[in-house]
């Protein structure tokens, strides 16, 4: 198989097996989506308006939407990875790609209004954002630079080909060549998947810090296991949960 990366007339399609990908899975699709069964159409819609903003800043060296495909045919997607630079000092976007994520939020929003995620519940898809305050800890000292595995799906009928660890190793290489580590989180039962590709330290969980405070606390059934790829070195200066 072969990995390139994605342009803007791909993200409809992408979308799409994303939405396949994830619809069975308890947080993206059970909790994010919960009438997908009723809307079966629309559960793309939210990773649709999720790769245009990235797409926006896929041009810089901080985001990589990287696509799986057969060798003969770079127009049959097989799968979707999108990596992310974690920084210790986060850099600002440059005028143009600052423009760029205006206009497709705009789009977004306008979208939005016309064409409804029926499949969602909207109150849910900020988890994610207010849990995050609860483990950043665990991107401090040397983690704080990192590559980081924000999203994998690989479609169904695709599936058991070795699209999914082609789009790992995708971004573990990017990571290697810059002397970084790389982390992840892992879905539901997708714990071992991850463990056999390099990401061998398991750092904790989306839910073990914050109590009823974090979204996740209790809700062992959402998967959020955390895992790292050092690289082969120790890390240091790594900070325990609420250090500052």
């Amino acid at each position: 198989m072969s990995i390139r990366e994605a342009t803007y007339a791909d993200l409809v399609p992408a979308s799409k097996i994303l939405a396949a990908a994830f619809v069975n899975e308890p947080l993206f699709g059970g909790e994010f989506h919960p009438y997908r069964a009723q809307y079966p159409d629309d559960m793309h819609l939210f990773f649709l308006q999720k790769l245009r903003v990235d797409w926006a800043r896929s041009g810089s060296p901080n985001l990589h939407i990287a696509l799986s495909h057969p060798p003969s045919d770079p127009s049959q997607i097989t799968g979707v990875a999108i990596w992310l630079r974690k920084r210790s000092t986060p850099q600002p976007d440059s005028w143009s790609t600052a423009a760029t994520v205006k206009a497709m939020e705009a789009a977004n929003a306008a979208e939005a209004l016309v064409y409804r995620n029926r499949a969602a519940e909207p109150a849910n898809h900020g988890m994610l954002e207010a849990s995050a305050k609860f483990m950043k800890h665990h991107w401090s000292g040397s983690r704080a630079d990192s590559w980081y595995l924000d999203l994998l799906g690989v479609d169904p009928t695709a599936g058991g080909h070795g699209y999914g660890k082609a789009l790992v190793r995708y971004g573990l290489e990017i990571a290697k060549r810059e002397s970084l580590g790389a982390s992840v989180i892992s879905a539901l039962g997708r714990e071992s998947f991850y463990t056999a590709l390099g990401f061998d330290v398991t750092a904790g969980t989306v839910r073990e810090f914050g109590g009823e405070e974090n979204p996740f606390h209790g809700r062992e059934d959402l998967g959020g296991t955390i895992h790292f790829w050092d690289g082969g070195k120790e890390p240091v200066g790594l900070k325990a949960y609420g250090e500052a």
